[in-house]
């Protein structure tokens, strides 16, 4: 099954015409099968957007799915299983792909949703996943910093609750070993760095899909960015 993963949280900024013309050169580029987007719009806004060259399969201002308008999108929108607020997930071949978005502010929902998650997936947890998003934490404490010291917004509940959620599911959090922030901002004239957009995958799937992860930083840097956040691209090889 060889396919190419593309999630990326694109702030709310799909409306704009501007960055939904460098989202989509973005994606030109790229020729991912499938889209998993965060925040693509505001929830105040009824209605999804539509993307030059894909079709939108499901999703609201929290999470949404597109894929390329060759592809199989029936089989996809058959296979929709979570169809929750923060979570949406489908079925490919034999791996199953969950889209997350984890709260943004400091609250007990981190937390919860991981749990949701551990708890839901623990019947499945011999089976393949992929668990992409924007989980809006530093899974490890080098994974975020704040004027380059370690930074204190992740807490050590979120932590435990991340572990727990690995190692029960099997999961593997694969990610570049060099230029590993994928979002960054300047608050009160320090640089704060976090690696918050992820990629797991179940251990028992790395030999059958020989998955590769790399992140796309051109999405926020540059002349032609379109949001804050680094892309997640997923590689699927077998």
């Amino acid at each position: 099954m060889a396919c190419t993963i593309a999630s990326i949280n694109v702030n709310k900024r799909l409306r704009n015409s501007v960055h939904r013309a460098n989202f989509e050169n973005w994606l030109v580029q790229l020729n991912p099968e499938l889209v998993l987007l965060q925040e693509p719009w505001s929830y105040k806004q009824k209605g999804h957007v539509e993307i030059r060259g894909y079709r939108f399969i499901d999703g609201n201002s929290n999470v949404a799915v597109y894929c390329l308008e060759t592809y199989d999108w029936k089989e996809i929108a058959q296979s929709l299983k979570y169809n929750e607020e923060r979570w949406l997930s489908m079925q490919i071949g034999n791996i199953t792909i969950h889209n997350l978005y984890f709260p943004s502010d400091k609250s007990p929902q981190k937390k919860e949703l991981l749990n949701h998650l551990t708890e839901k997936l623990y019947e499945y947890r011999d089976k393949s996943h992929i668990l992409v998003g924007d989980f809006n934490f530093a899974p490890g404490e080098e994974d975020g910093l704040f004027d380059g010291q370690i930074s204190s917004w992740t807490s050590t509940q979120e932590r435990n609750a991340f572990q727990r959620l690995v190692t029960t599911i099997n999961l593997v959090d694969m990610h570049p070993q060099e230029d590993i922030f994928t979002f960054e901002r300047q608050i009160n004239n320090k640089l704060s760095q976090f690696r918050c957009d992820l990629a797991l995958i179940s251990s028992n799937a790395l030999g059958l899909i020989k998955p590769s992860v790399t992140y796309s930083h051109v999405t926020r840097r540059g002349e032609y960015s379109f949001t804050d956040h680094s892309g997640v691209i997923c590689h699927l090889l077998g």
